[in-house]
């Protein structure tokens, strides 16, 4: 069966207007990168949600707020405190990516160690109630960066920083917001 000339024009306009609906409820869900580094892509959602956490975290401790201002961090806006979280993210993937796989094994065996030490009831609970999360996200996304961090720190002593910010600055990193770019240190406004 042979289509008709109108028949072409009926099948683009449905085929546009599904891949506008699409597209309108991936970016409406989040479900849109924001980043690629080193192969891995950062999607908005995390780091709307990562942003979300740290603003409510800190509002509901002055404690947090003031070490954040002592440190020079201000979250005025809704605009830096995505830039720190996206900056965040892009930090700990590239810190994933550029690790020893060994380093990486043993970030999760001691995640798996704290874990087990932990009553499993208490812990689910409060992390659903902070963070609104199971506890294979809570330890994928703050627990294993931090363990990562720690044993890397160990490994390389005092040229730990030396090694980040070399890996910083060769990593692949494509930032597909504008007004931001990444400068190899970390995110910039264009």
């Amino acid at each position: 069966m042979r289509l008709q000339p109108h028949h072409w024009g009926i099948l683009i306009a449905t085929l546009l207007l599904v891949g506008a609906l699409l597209g309108y409820s991936l970016v409406k869900n989040g479900i849109f990168p924001v980043a690629f580094v080193n192969g891995d892509l950062i999607f908005l959602h995390n780091v709307q949600e990562n942003a979300r956490i740290t603003r409510r975290l800190a509002a509901e401790n002055d404690r947090i707020l003031e070490e954040l201002a002592l440190a020079g961090e201000d979250f005025d806006t809704d605009e830096e405190l995505f830039v720190r979280a996206l900056e965040s993210s892009i930090i700990n993937t590239v810190i994933r990516s550029r690790a020893p796989e060994s380093a990486l094994e043993d970030a999760r065996e001691r995640v798996n160690m704290y874990l087990e030490q932990e009553d499993q009831a208490a812990l689910r609970s409060s992390i659903a109630e902070l963070y609104g999360w199971d506890i294979d996200t809570f330890k994928e996304r703050i627990l294993l960066p931090q363990a990562l961090d720690e044993l890397l720190a160990e490994e390389y002593g005092t040229d730990y920083e030396s090694w980040v910010n070399e890996e910083l600055a060769r990593a692949r990193v494509h930032i597909f917001f504008v007004p931001f770019d990444w400068d190899g240190t970390g995110v910039m406004r264009d």
